[in-house]
């Protein structure tokens, strides 16, 4: 082969390398221009769009720890499980980010539900991890996978509970005795007792998904204004429906009689419906419908007959220093009217109540609750009377716990109704001291 050959090739070698490396160059330049969009497109929350980026970049040929960390988190965030579980795994092979894999796929798991693995890779990070954060972050998924299970077995119990059952005893002191079937204070105070007690049993299926039948009693007795003596009895029955993971409703039918003063009262026919959303792990919606058909058994009361509709919404919060609960009602009457010598006066509100519940946790014994609420209730005009009500409610008590299902409560409740009409206006002050117990 002649000098002038032999350099030829020469020349053509040269550039062939020189052209591959440039090509080299502008695709390394490619992946990172990926990689590096990718990881914007992250911190932006844009984890789809950083999914293709990653992908590109891998499929460009990069291999690192760094990429797959980031496609595994990517696919997390996007709710891929799977596919994060798959990159995490690749991750697991660099012995540096081991254990930082793991917690990661242990979050996986518990996204899948399987607790098991998921306490198999945190077990693995408490064992073998030198970062402190991080093992004191996989601990406590280890805790909250534990008292999940024993959230679960309670939960199971309490569904398949045949019977339970509510007493609670009461004195007190009332300064200004409420006249119920006219809705006026006798301004005469009194002290009374007060006894409340229910029972129910599972007649079929569970608590979640079944039904129940129940009894109920209530009885105040004042000491030497017996006229104002009210006692209550009923039986009903319920149905209850769990309609998925969030959704709990019940419906019930119940009937009660009631004693006023010594005489009979009225007797009322009652049908519910009930049903409670979980938003997250601590706050809860209720909703509630009421419709009440109201007889009177007494023809002194036959103005009172009826009926009434009770619609409520009401969210509650529950922590572990504190709990509260608001809701709005909203009720509507249909009664007959009073007809007097003096006038007729309507007994047919339609009433908006708002109201407030905080109570804080002070201790495993002692919890402080403050109540308020407010109720407007305007009445249909008459000849003789067009009247609107606006009542405050403030109340304060204190919980002592002996037990998670027996209690000691003092309790003061202050009343401050205005009216239009003079004789329905009052301030009222109630004091009791109580006990509780649930079965």
């Amino acid at each position: 082969m002649s000098f002038i050959k032999i350099r030829l090739i020469f020349v053509v070698l040269i550039a062939l390398i020189s052209f591959s490396s440039q090509v080299v160059s502008a695709v390394t330049s490619t992946t990172q221009d990926d990689f590096k969009k990718g990881t914007a497109y992250f911190q932006q929350g844009n984890y789809a769009a950083a999914v293709k980026s990653f992908a590109r970049a891998e499929a460009q040929g990069m291999k690192s720890p760094a990429l797959y960390y980031n496609l595994a988190g990517s696919y997390y965030k996007f709710g891929e499980y799977n596919k994060s579980k798959k990159y995490f795994l690749k991750v697991h092979n660099y012995k540096n980010m081991q254990q930082l894999a793991e917690y990661n796929l242990g979050l996986i798991a518990l996204k899948q539900k399987n607790k098991k693995t998921a306490d198999k890779w945190f077990g693995n990070v408490v064992k073998n991890s030198k970062d402190k954060k991080l093992v004191t972050l996989a601990e406590n998924k280890r805790k909250e996978i534990r008292s999940r299970k024993k959230t679960v077995r309670k939960i199971s119990a309490w569904t398949t509970k045949k019977w339970s059952a509510y007493l609670n005893a009461s004195l007190g002191y009332d300064d200004n005795v409420n006249f119920a079937p006219l809705g006026i204070t006798s301004e005469r105070s009194d002290n009374f007792s007060e006894i409340v007690t229910s029972v129910d049993y599972l007649l079929a299926g569970n608590r979640r998904d079944g039904w129940l039948g129940e009894a109920y009693f209530y009885d105040i007795n004042y000491f030497t204004e017996d006229v104002f003596d009210e006692y209550v009895y009923g039986a009903g029955i319920k149905k209850l429906l769990q309609l998925n993971q969030d959704w709990q409703t019940a419906y019930s039918l119940n009937m009660s009689k009631i004693n006023y003063g010594g005489e009979d009262y009225q007797t009322i026919a009652k049908i519910g419906a009930e049903a409670r959303n979980a938003l997250s792990k601590n706050s809860r919606l209720y909703f509630r419908y009421g419709y009440e058909g109201i007889n009177s058994n007494n023809p002194l009361f036959d103005y009172l007959e009826g009926w009434r509709q009770k619609l409520r919404a009401e969210y509650r919060l529950f922590r572990k220093q504190d709990n509260s609960r608001f809701y709005y009602e909203l009720e509507l009457n249909n009664r007959n009217n009073l007809n007097l010598p003096g006038g007729d006066f309507s007994y047919s509100p339609t009433r908006h109540t708002l109201r407030g519940k905080y109570t804080s946790i002070l201790s495993r014994e002692w919890h402080l609750t403050g109540d308020l609420s407010y109720r407007g209730s305007k009445y249909p005009a008459t000849i003789t009377q067009n009247r609107q009500d606006d009542r405050a409610k403030a109340a304060i008590y204190t919980d002592y716990r002996f037990t998670r299902d027996f209690k000691l409560r003092a309790k003061i409740e202050y009343t401050d109704n205005r009216s239009t009409e003079d004789i329905f206006a009052y301030k009222r002050t109630v004091y009791t001291l109580s006990l509780s117990a649930l079965f």
